[in-house]
């Protein structure tokens, strides 16, 4: 069987991906755009180097459109991103009509919610859903602090596995889909260790140990059971109980 071949042109979060592991079954032939790192740098790959015909092509050219982007611009450079990556898709369906392109949608790390180019970027995505002629692909699974390296922008090994197998799922909807061991990132602070003072009587109190058959009745509830309590049962009064010897 011949496997579909498939393009990813991607900038520097797609750099941990290998083509030869992207397909479980061999169904896929993964191949990769080298140096293409922005939208612009993607459309002269489009118009010079699609020779080949493809089954999809998928476009990761999102995070670095925004690196310039400021609260003056930041309007300016949605639509500008919007408009130069529907030129993009425009340009892959006139040279090949038949291909499938999907977007796919730009991840940062959520501990960055709280900038400018965090906000821009949820803005980005959500005029990317609507260009026409082209699908997009959604990373929900992507945003903890760990699925990136310190810049908050640059993935590390679970981002980029995690990355991987979404890519992955759209083209393999049957194939098993990576997930992070990790835990999510707002876990439940950790309960504060009880502090005392150097007086016994402000510690809680502790349960009391008590011997075992002494003051229950259930332990032993027919007499003494072994020979040490039968050599002790002459030194301990008789009862008038029914339940035998205390």
């Amino acid at each position: 069987v011949v496997p579909d071949k498939v393009l990813l042109i991607g900038n520097s979060q797609t750099d941990g991906i290998k083509p030869e592991l992207f397909s479980t079954r061999s169904r896929v032939q993964l191949e990769k755009a080298d140096q293409v790192y922005t939208i612009s740098q993607a459309k002269s790959y489009a118009s010079r180097e699609l020779k080949e015909e493809y089954k999809a092509i998928i476009i990761h050219e999102v995070v670095n459109e925004l690196k310039s982007c400021n609260a003056e611009n930041m309007c300016d450079e949605i639509s500008r991103v919007k408009q130069e990556t529907a030129e993009l898709v425009d340009r892959i369906k006139s040279v090949q009509p038949d291909t499938v392109v999907y977007i796919s949608l730009g991840v940062q790390s959520q501990a960055d919610r709280e900038s400018l180019r965090y906000q821009t970027l949820q803005a980005v995505n959500a005029t990317l859903r609507t260009v026409k002629n082209a699908k997009y692909i959604e990373h929900a699974n992507i945003g903890n602090s760990s699925h990136f390296l310190s810049d908050g922008i640059h993935m590390s090994e679970a981002g980029t596995k995690l990355l991987a197998s979404n890519l992955r799922h759209i083209i393999e909807p049957d194939a098993k889909r990576y997930k992070s061991p990790e835990r999510t990132q707002y876990r439940s602070p950790a309960r504060p260790k009880q502090e005392y003072s150097e007086y016994p009587d402000d510690r809680v109190p502790q349960r009391q140990y008590r011997p075992r058959g002494f003051g229950n009745r259930r332990q032993f509830p027919r007499g003494p059971r072994n020979n040490t309590s039968r050599q002790l049962s002459q030194y301990r009064p008789r009862s008038s109980s029914r339940n035998g010897w205390w």
